[in-house]
């Protein structure tokens, strides 16, 4: 808990959370515990919470699914011990009434911080019962209007400039006991911490032209220097809603019908995707509503309040602006205001690692017997232990996976006689869905002079303005553009969230800007559209690639808004220690570009940023322009690649095929010509030739990486582990493709999910511990690896002990398993 209870986001959480709700609510405890207090317990404290709690009449059985027998037979099936109640029941209301009226409403909280160039500032509003479904999802509908894109009023205001606010921006609605509404600011720019939040004077290297530079800076945007004053910040948030009210959203008597439609797209597409989720997830808002409500006690059990979800949208998407009006005021501007400024200290990792080493001293110091105070730790962890008997657990039913359901899907490969533009092949997948995606996979053929760009690159791409040329058709004109037209990035934007349920523009597959999982040589454009929406969201997105138009004001935005980024990646062990793994794992191509994954890792891109944010300053933007626009020409001149359609399962495949050929040609035409780039057709399942990049090492290479902010360790260990296997000329290709990868994929992957699942061998041997909150091994094919990963380590060396002998003992304890 040490890790977490000093890092900003658990201390935003805990301190909005005491400022919002009277003393003994349990939203103003930190879950899980704090250190200092866990200390305290005794075992005996523990066991009986664990008896008065752990009871089968606080137990709420939530079964979703496709069942093939009834609700009361399952719940027969379960063991008798596991269901027998001892009377112990816990289902009181809680205390959810308003903190002291004298209590302020705001709060300045330090957190451990190596750098103090940015904070987060986080706002909270107690909002309506969690069981008032309809008021509850308006709000969300709300702040997604608020908040969802780079076009919204919020991101406008405070993220979109020149001088940003803010870097990103969070909305949430929590199902607590009322509900509470969040607003969070995330890389809010923090003054220096050795001079006042108001003071005029900057930092200088000495020269009066940065002094003078940095003053033309402060007169242009004065907000910045003040954003950690007292209310300060808040009074630009009420500000800036209130504008939003006044100005009746605009003027756009219609966003909140169009955001509701967005809204309901988005909402049928997850349960698709994840029916289970999204459905516990609504029941359990109404299983703590009506358990612990202090309104419910007197009712009968009520669930279901979201069961007719999509009516609920429909009906608001039908109520007049002045509803939503009404909704702003009531719930946002004229409710009390909570409000939380995370301030980063450069001093305060330290002093908190100096204090738990005293603590620790003072401890060892007070044990008088060690060897006795040995034996009691070990009594007291097997007393506590989850110990049920052998005859208990044979009565737990085994699931049968043979009849675990799936969507009946099929799919098909064609290699194309003529490309379509980047495309060599197109990859057609049938499936039952309403929402088809398009996917284009461009290989990249980058030099290496230009990949330091690739991320800023791909978070223009789709936010940027547009110069259609004329001859080209927009948007739903019937006829071509006479005349060349601009398009402003705030239309595109809108424009393709009102298309799209989703769409990216990405090095890579799971791409977080900084990293990425797999591929990273393919440029990857995607969308995923209601059916009908399809062809014009495809229209849209081949404009946004040839005819992007990157303008200084776009460029500065967004690499200050990444550098901002890089900071919070600065701030966190685990990703930090990923970063470094990857970093030092990607060896070299001889005769080949640098992985994309070292061009786009924060060691490399802090400084590119830094020089592209100073050369946009500097109004050097031609430069920079130019680099852009040689990648735009590069990705649409690329070959090899191939365009990925899903679709529904009674969609004619060739039509849509036909319709994304039409509309690539049209455009492309428009362009200037450039030369197609060619490559190689590889035998491989994969766009390029995979290459082995783990760094061939005569003994285990050790990087250690001191971040004075943590309170805690992070450990990553990458083996080589190559499970994949090289397509061989001497067998049908297709045929051998079925096998791939190899079966020790599978039996590897059975292995370690047997050894790192919750209460099992490794959980218990390290977390239970408590030398590490979070451990588990995960296979990396793509790049040859297999990572051992332990994060929020009080005791890494132990950790990483315990993992080698679990390993070591598992033939001899095999059966124990």
């Amino acid at each position: 808990m040490v890790a977490r209870e000093n890092g900003e986001g658990d201390l935003f959480g805990i301190n909005i959370g005491r400022l919002m709700n009277a003393q003994d609510s349990p939203y103003t405890f930190m879950s899980g515990g704090q250190t200092a207090a866990i200390a305290e317990l005794t075992n005996a404290e523990i066991i009986e919470y664990h008896r008065k709690y752990y009871d089968a009449s606080n137990i709420t059985v939530v079964i979703t699914g496709a069942l093939s027998e009834g609700f009361t037979d399952v719940l027969q099936r379960l063991p008798r011990d596991i269901m027998k109640s001892a009377g112990h029941s816990s289902r009181a209301p809680i205390d959810c009434s308003l903190p002291p009226a004298d209590q302020p409403r705001s709060k300045h909280v330090p957190f451990p911080s190596v750098d103090t160039d940015s904070g987060s500032v986080g706002f909270g509003w107690r909002g309506p019962p969690s069981s008032d479904a309809e008021t509850v999802v308006a709000i969300e509908m709300l702040l997604d209007y608020l908040a969802e894109t780079s076009s919204s009023p919020l991101k406008q205001r405070f993220v979109e400039r020149p001088s940003p606010l803010a870097s990103d921006i969070a909305v949430e609605v929590m199902g607590t006991v009322p509900s509470t509404v969040l607003l969070h600011f995330s890389g809010v720019p923090h003054p220096s911490s050795d001079e006042p939040a108001h003071d005029d004077d900057s930092e200088s290297d000495g020269s009066g032209d940065e002094s003078e530079e940095e003053e033309e800076e402060e007169e242009e945007d004065p907000d910045v220097p003040r954003l950690f004053e007292e209310g300060y910040f808040e009074r630009l948030l009420i500000g800036e809603l209130q504008r939003i009210h006044d100005s009746r959203f605009d003027g756009d008597d219609q966003a909140m019908q169009k955001l509701a439609e967005r809204f309901r797209h988005s909402l049928a597409l997850d349960m698709e995707n994840k029916p289970d989720d999204l459905i516990q997830e609504m029941i359990c808002i109404d299983i703590v509503n009506s358990h612990f409500s202090p309104h419910s006690q007197d009712s009968a059990l009520s669930i279901g309040s979201r069961a007719n979800i999509f009516e609920i949208v429909d009906r608001l998407a039908s109520k007049p602006l002045e509803f939503w009006l009404d909704l702003l005021k009531t719930w946002m501007i004229d409710a009390p205001t909570y409000h939380v400024a995370m301030t980063p200290s450069a001093t305060l990792g330290p002093q908190l690692e100096n204090a738990r080493r005293e603590v620790e001293k003072r401890n060892e110091a007070s044990i008088v017997d060690k060897e006795e105070h040995a034996r009691a730790i070990a009594r007291a962890v097997e007393t506590s232990k989850v110990n049920i008997p052998a005859s208990v657990r044979r009565t737990i039913p085994m699931p049968d996976l043979s009849r675990v359901t799936s969507l009946p899907h099929s799919q098909r490969l064609d290699v194309l006689t003529k490309a379509i533009g980047p495309a060599s092949a197109v990859q057609l997948i049938w499936i039952e869905s309403e929402f088809p995606e398009v996917i284009l996979h461009i290989p990249n053929h980058v030099p290496n002079d230009l990949r330091p760009y690739m991320v800023l690159f791909q978070e223009l791409l789709l936010c940027s303005d547009l110069l259609l040329p004329a001859g080209v058709i927009y948007d739903t004109e019937e006829d071509p553009t006479t005349q060349e037209r601009r398009i402003a990035y705030t239309t595109v934007v809108e424009r393709l969230a009102a298309l799209t349920t989703s769409s990216e523009s990405a090095i890579g597959f799971g791409n977080e800007n900084f990293s990425c999982g797999w591929l990273e040589e393919l440029f990857v454009l995607s969308i995923n559209s209601p059916r009908e929406k399809l062809n014009l969201a495809v229209r849209w997105l081949i404009q946004a690639l040839m005819f992007a138009e990157f303008t200084a004001e776009r460029i500065l935005t967004v690499a200050q808004n990444l550098l901002s980024e890089i900071n919070d990646w600065k701030r966190d062990g685990y990703l930090v220690a990923m970063t470094v793994i990857t970093y030092f794992t990607a060896q070299d191509r001889p005769g080949k570009p640098r992985w994309m994954d070292k061009y786009i890792s924060i060691f490399e891109q802090e400084s590119v940023l830094k020089h592209i944010i100073e050369q946009a300053k500097a109004g050097n933007i031609e430069s920079l322009v130019s680099k852009l626009n040689s990648i735009q020409d590069l990705l649409i001149a690329s070959s090899g690649g191939f365009l990925t359609l899903a679709m529904p399962s009674n969609a004619d495949a060739q039509s849509h095929v036909a319709d994304f050929t039409r509309e690539w040609d049209a455009n492309l035409v428009q362009r200037s010509t450039t030369p197609v780039v060619t490559t190689e057709v590889v035998q491989s399942p994969f766009p390029y030739e995979r290459s082995t990049r783990f760094p061939v090492l005569s003994k285990p290479q050790r990087l250690h990486i001191p971040m004075p902010s943590l309170q805690a360790s992070y450990v990553q260990l990458a083996f080589k582990c190559d499970l994949y296997r090289t397509p061989s000329p001497g067998r049908d290709f297709d045929e051998e493709l079925s096998e791939l990868p190899s079966l020790d994929y599978y039996a590897l992957g059975m292995l370690t999910n047997l050894l790192h699942r919750v209460d099992g061998p490794l959980y218990n041997a390290i977390r239970g511990k408590g030398y590490a909150y979070s451990v588990y091994f995960a296979q990396c094919i793509w790049v040859d690896m297999l990572m051992f990963i332990c994060s929020s380590a009080s005791d890494a060396p132990k950790a990483i002990l315990e993992m080698r002998q679990l390993i070591a003992d598992l033939d001899a304890g095999w059966d124990e398993y």
